[in-house]
């Protein structure tokens, strides 16, 4: 697979993916949010379809790249992970907000959405979430897992070192999720999951992580709305972020020791065929 091709179907994706956002905005922004959620789903297969289709391959090269099936034990090990990087997420999250806020508590409400009052959120169980969690939580995992973590990952080891390889990765993943504040855990994100492939081999895996991390991001904007209600006080307060503070020590250590044991073993995970 050739680095340049894969690249160019992923930017007409997401040049197709912002003109059909702009049109839908300016022609019917009264349907904006489930037909942005339709063709957010169908610009993720789209680009899987092109990959398939333009660059040959066969369905062979699918199976091996997606890799083993899982059992429960690995199931259970990757909803850990992604609970691991949520946490993480979480904590940069509190911390940036709580350094913004000593100099412009006002421009934190801004940047992270938070709000001194309760707003409103869909029921759990309507429509609006169900078909959200639909397109998050099962279409965007599996293509994007397949793309960043399958295709794009396996093209750039066959020409760059493992370094580089995850660099350029991770920060093509992160400059896609552009509208997200989280720039440096979307990076471990990514990084973490690259990580976690080559050493299960299972895009299954990945998938199963990336859907948890969607979901629980889910519960914490819908389920968990009241996390958002803080005073002008409360985001320049330490007391305020204790939480998010621990969480992103406790999940840092945990990624350290994952990433460094990784390293350490890399030339293994490096064997495909194994």
């Amino acid at each position: 697979m050739k680095i340049k091709d894969l690249l160019g179907i992923l930017l007409f994706c997401v040049v197709l993916r912002a003109a059909c956002t702009l049109l839908i905005v300016s022609r019917y922004p009264e349907n904006e949010y489930h037909l942005d959620l339709i063709f957010q789903a169908g610009t993720e297969i789209l680009f899987i379809l092109l990959c398939k289709l333009l660059m040959k391959i066969s369905f062979q090269e699918i199976k091996n790249i997606v890799g083993h099936a899982i059992g429960i034990k690995e199931v259970v090990l990757a909803m850990a992970v992604g609970v691991i990087l949520i946490l993480f997420t979480l904590g940069e999250n509190g911390i940036e907000a709580l350094i913004v806020a000593q100099f412009n508590p006002q421009k934190v409400f801004e940047i992270w959405n938070f709000r001194t009052t309760a707003g409103e959120v869909y029921p759990l169980f309507s429509l609006n979430v169900l078909s959200f969690l639909a397109v998050s939580c099962l279409v965007a995992p599996i293509c994007e897992e397949l793309f960043f973590r399958g295709f794009l990952l396996r093209a750039l080891l066959e020409k760059k070192s493992l370094h580089s390889a995850l660099i350029i990765n991770c920060s093509i993943f992160t400059i896609l999720h552009f509208s997200h504040e989280y720039y440096v855990s979307t990076f471990v994100f990514s990084l973490f999951l690259c990580c976690a492939y080559l050493i299960t081999k299972s895009i299954v895996f990945c998938g199963v992580a990336h859907s948890t991390f969607n979901f629980l991001a889910l519960m914490q904007n819908y389920s968990l709305n009241k996390y958002f209600v803080r005073s002008i006080d409360d985001v320049a307060s330490l007391s305020s972020w204790t939480l998010e503070i621990s969480s992103f020590v406790a999940s840092s250590l945990v990624i350290s020791y994952l990433f460094f044991r990784f390293m350490k073993n890399c030339d293994a995970a490096l064997r495909w065929k194994e």
